[in-house]
């Protein structure tokens, strides 16, 4: 993928706000396509990166966390001659137990972007009372994604209830994430992290992928047959190998 007027920036754009951020201990995580792109880099074969055009572009940058997050990325953005239009806060309509939205737009390098940081995620989370569901993991680029297999839902949900051409990009990322995960779980076996347990995300993942087959959960699940079949068989094999 190349970059364009509508959609001028990839991560690595992002990539000295981002790791500033984290370099601070922030509690947030990288959310969205820029999420969907980084698991893609680490675990798809080059020849994938042409089948999905590879990087991702987008208009903006999308994290969850606390409007601290969105006030510290304004600086930064402000310190790489952004120029930052405001910070507006929102609050769904329809979803008001899901917190708030802060939304920072900037004019930066000639094009228009925006940050926003979402307190939760829809579709994953269930309310501001409860704590954020799914796991921040550290890469070795010093960002924090969001795990790919809650990343999963959180597209899930969007390629649901997205109208138009979002709901295109989002079953995109649907095709790659599920050729992430299968790998994504296997090196955490493999590795055995001490810091990261990867069941309770991959259980998540399972139960909304068999829900939605059974039909007892409404969202279609719209990436390849096959492919489906071996997201289900790797979430099935590593939390058998778990003792699950």
């Amino acid at each position: 993928m190349s970059p364009t007027l509508e959609r001028p920036f990839s991560l690595e754009d992002f990539e000295p706000m981002l790791k500033k951020l984290f370099e601070s201990e922030a509690t947030a995580a990288v959310i969205g396509g820029m999420a969907v792109s980084a698991w893609a880099e680490i675990f798809l074969h080059p020849e994938e990166h042409a089948d999905f055009d590879l990087p991702i572009y987008s208009k903006d940058l999308d994290l969850r966390g606390t409007k601290l997050i969105a006030t510290f990325l304004m600086s930064e953005f402000q310190a790489q001659g952004a120029e930052a239009h405001g910070m507006a806060t929102a609050t769904r309509k329809a979803a008001p137990h899901m917190g708030r939205i802060f939304a920072v737009m900037y004019r930066w390098r000639g094009f228009r972007t925006s940050v926003e940081v979402l307190e939760r995620l829809p579709g994953l989370d269930s309310s501001l009372d409860d704590a954020p569901v799914g796991s921040a993991l550290a890469t070795n680029r010093g960002i924090s994604l969001l795990d790919p297999c809650s990343l999963f839902i959180c597209k899930l949900h969007a390629a649901n209830t997205r109208p138009g051409e979002g709901a295109n990009n989002d079953a995109k990322h649907l095709a790659i994430l599920s050729r992430v995960i299968p790998r994504f779980l296997e090196k955490v076996r493999v590795t055995a992290l001490p810091e990261y347990d990867a069941k309770e995300d991959a259980e998540r993942l399972l139960r909304k992928l068999e829900a939605c087959a059974s039909g007892k959960d409404p969202f279609q699940v719209p990436i390849d047959p096959v492919e489906h079949d071996a997201l289900l068989a790797a979430l099935r094999g590593h939390l058998a190998s778990a003792g699950m």
